[in-house]
C-alpha cells in the first residue's frame, strides 16, 4: 500500500474524506470534459479523413473515461447518503481515484500532442475594437 491510500488521520470523519474524493473525482472529471470538448471540436472541424478518425479513437477513449468518473462519483455519494462507517469501502474508493487519475494521465498523455497540434482556439470578439 502506497502512503497516499492510507485513510487518513482518525480525527477526520469518513464524510469528509468522502466529500474530498468526491471533490477530486469532479475535478478529474472537468479535466476530461475539457478533452472532450477540444476532441469534439478537431473532430467537427477538420477536413482531413485521417485527423477525424485518430480523433474519434481519442474520443472513444475518453469517453470510456468519462463514464468511469461518473459511475465513481456516483458510488461515492451512495455511500455518503447512506452514512456508511465501513473503512474498508472507503479505503477501496482512495484506490479507485487514484487508480482513475493514473488511467486519465496514461489516455490523456496519448492525445495532449495530438490536442496542441490540431485544435484551433477561435476568438470570439464581444464588442467593436475601437479605431
Amino acid at each position: 500500500m502506497t502512503p497516499s491510500t492510507k485513510l487518513p488521520r482518525k480525527d477526520v470523519s469518513n464524510d469528509k474524506i468522502l466529500i474530498g474524493l468526491e471533490d477530486a473525482v469532479q475535478h478529474a472529471l472537468q479535466q476530461i470534459q475539457r478533452g472532450h470538448y477540444q476532441l469534439t471540436q478537431i473532430e467537427e472541424n477538420h477536413d482531413t479523413i485521417i485527423i477525424r478518425r485518430a480523433t474519434a479513437a481519442f474520443l472513444a477513449k475518453n469517453e470510456k473515461l468519462q463514464r468511469i468518473a461518473t459511475e465513481l462519483i456516483d458510488n461515492i455519494q451512495t455511500l455518503r447518503t447512506a452514512g456508511a462507517e465501513d473503512s474498508a469501502l472507503i479505503e477501496q474508493y482512495l484506490i479507485e481515484v487514484e487508480l482513475l487519475h493514473d488511467l486519465h494521465f496514461a489516455v490523456a498523455r496519448t492525445y495532449v500532442g495530438f490536442i496542441h497540434r490540431y485544435f484551433e482556439t477561435r476568438i470570439v470578439r464581444l464588442c467593436p475594437m475601437a479605431a
